[in-house]
């Protein structure tokens, strides 16, 4: 029973410092770096109209 005891006290001590130790560790964000490209040049230039609102889809 004491064993036992002992035993649940060192595994919740043991989650809670891995919890601990896992908030402390803040990543920062990430920043875009490098130069700016255009994914699809060619394909598709939006009007400003187009760009407003979005396109009226259908309904069936």
């Amino acid at each position: 029973m004491k064993g036992s005891r002992m035993l649940s006290r060192l595994i919740i001590l043991m989650c809670a410092a891995g919890l601990l130790a896992g908030c402390a560790a803040s990543d920062p964000l990430a920043k875009a770096h490098g130069p700016m490209f255009a994914l699809n040049p060619g394909h598709w230039s939006p009007s400003s109209a187009q760009l407003a609102q979005p396109p009226q889809v259908p309904r069936t």
